[in-house]
């Protein structure tokens, strides 16, 4: 990789990083979500700027081109976050049918009481 192009991917890095944590200071993203995308940023950083390491880890990997070893560690992340946000809205779904029982419950109670006190 050139010196040109290693500037240009480090450059628009840091932007989307920059970008990351004034969305993380307005509360617009969670403390779980900007950290495991400023990692991913933050080796992403480090691939353009040392593209021997990714040549390096490529072959540690077994694979002849880079380009295959960093789509894959690409993939992998995603799949994993989706999965880890996939595993929360369950979290949340079961958490508002309780809340909607408990609701439902409660104003079945209300409508009893105001019954209740209507009929003396």
């Amino acid at each position: 990789m050139e010196l040109q192009t290693r500037i240009i991917v480090g450059t628009l890095v840091v932007a989307v990083l920059s970008w990351l944590f004034r969305t993380f200071a307005r509360r617009q993203l969670s403390s779980g979500q900007t950290l495991f995308w400023g990692t991913l940023l933050v080796g992403a950083l480090v691939m353009a700027a040392f593209p021997s390491l990714v040549d390096s880890l490529s072959g540690v990997w077994g694979n002849l081109m880079p380009v295959s070893w960093i789509t894959f560690l690409g993939l992998l992340s995603l799949i994993t976050y989706l999965l880890h946000q996939s595993t929360l809205l369950n979290r949340q779904q079961a958490l508002l049918i309780e809340l909607a029982r408990q609701t439902a419950f409660i104003e079945q109670r209300l409508r009893a009481l105001t019954a209740e006190a209507s009929g003396d």
